[in-house]
């Protein structure tokens, strides 16, 4: 995608990176390795104009294990088992703002 929009101006590369990251930000949520994965991707999100978002998006997979991206994906952890923050207000960031 990001391919195919080289000519489009940066703000809107930048836009688009910003949306191809936030889909798979909570991929391995509940998993072993998703903290340092999810941190990754926000520390290198904050580079978004020197990174593409596949570049991010591999960068951020060397933290989780291989046996957790070996996983079929019906073994990955259910929605109900994992840790949210409904009742509270966090301070995010604009890449965090993207995902919600």
């Amino acid at each position: 995608e990001e391919e195919r929009c080289k000519d489009k101006p940066f703000s809107f590369r930048t836009h688009l990176r910003k949306k191809l990251v936030a889909v798979p930000f909570a991929l391995f949520a509940g998993e072993e390795g998703n903290n340092a994965y999810q941190r990754q991707i926000r520390k290198m999100g904050h580079r978004l104009g020197r990174h593409t978002a596949s570049a991010i998006l591999q960068g951020a997979l060397t933290h989780v294990p291989s046996e957790v991206r070996a996983k079929p994906i019906t073994d990955f952890s259910s929605l109900d088992s994992i840790q949210t923050y409904s009742e509270h207000t966090r301070r995010s960031g604009p890449l965090q703002r993207a995902i919600s």
